[in-house]
């Protein structure tokens, strides 16, 4: 998922509208659910592959390449109307921010042993701060007010397109889009947008719930956690659980984790669950395959104009 915030907010002006293509249902009731390859034994996060939809959304360097980049590129333009100081784009260079591929750890919910016992159905980036935000951002090390002026947002989005300012002429959708265009050049598709393509993938994830093989190895799973006395119909129930909403997980939170990702174990439930949704994620790039050629070749060149403008200080 693309991040959210006030980042998300600017990222919308960034977004080119229809950018998202829409996986409509329909084809399975024609075809039927999608044939599943092997299925890996997974008894910890480390077992689980790279689902094949990793390769069209960013990791978290890829990530942070593509905001520095933009920023780099957003600002340049807005210089030459006078706001040299632009910031709003500076939420957006976040190195706490995960990346949209998979979390292996946490993607089918708790897996890892040591985690359950550690955290609960917690986890290290609810209770510890792994990184911090890039140094610079603002001087103390806290939060800034970067949310654009009025004037910023109306050249920022081109809200004011085809006046001048200065002499120069605002550009049609503003910054925003002359930043996206840069960072498009050189081999990028126009209309594809690199950041959102990662909701695209939560269509597969869905249909893979409602799955009957999904669905079959979810009720095995169910009636290990009743041989331990505990009483969830799938392995998506005891995250959710209101007793669990504290902030030092209890004794009791933590035995029931771990009894969860015992019967996971036992039974190959997130091996199996894994398998499912790679091949609903396959289906959709077998009938996606343009698209997502588009969004490789713009990723690339996201990626190595967003190192240029960067090293050159823009």
């Amino acid at each position: 998922m693309y991040p959210k915030g006030r980042w998300a907010a600017v990222l919308g002006a960034v977004a080119v509208t229809g950018a998202l293509v829409s996986c409509g249902g329909g084809s399975e009731e024609k075809s039927g659910p999608p044939r599943i390859g092997n299925v890996p034994e997974v008894a910890g996060s480390s077992d689980v592959p790279n689902l094949p939809m990793d390769a069209y959304v960013l990791s978290k360097e890829q990530y942070l390449t593509y905001a520095r980049g933009l920023r780099a590129a957003v600002r340049s333009c807005m210089a030459k109307f006078g706001f040299a100081d632009f910031r709003a784009l500076d939420s957006a260079v976040d190195q706490s921010y995960p990346g949209m591929k998979a979390d292996k750890a946490h993607y089918f919910f708790i897996i890892d042993v040591d985690r359950a016992a550690r955290f609960g159905y917690g986890s290290a980036r609810d209770g510890e701060r792994e990184e911090t935000p890039e140094e610079g951002v603002d001087g103390a090390g806290g939060e800034t007010d970067d949310s654009p002026t009025a004037a910023e947002n109306a050249v920022f989005q081109g809200k004011n397109a085809g006046t001048r300012i200065g002499g120069v002429v605002v550009p049609k959708g503003g910054c925003a889009a002359e930043g996206a265009k840069a960072l498009r050049a050189g081999g990028g598709v126009e209309g594809v947008e690199i950041v959102t393509v990662a909701n695209e993938r939560n269509d597969a994830y869905q249909r893979a719930l409602e799955d009957d093989r999904v669905r079959k190895v979810f009720a095995k799973w169910s009636t290990c956690m009743k041989k331990s006395g505990y009483r969830y119909a799938t392995p998506l129930e005891p995250g959710k659980d209101r007793r669990w909403r504290e902030e030092i997980p209890s004794r009791a939170q933590i035995t029931v984790a771990k009894a969860d990702v015992a019967c996971k174990q036992r039974t190959n439930t997130v091996g199996v669950w894994w398998a499912v949704v790679a091949a609903y994620e396959k289906k959709y790039i077998d009938e996606h395959a343009e698209h997502l050629a588009d969004v490789k070749k713009t990723i690339d060149a996201t990626m190595r104009n967003s190192a240029r403008l960067v090293a050159r200080g823009q």
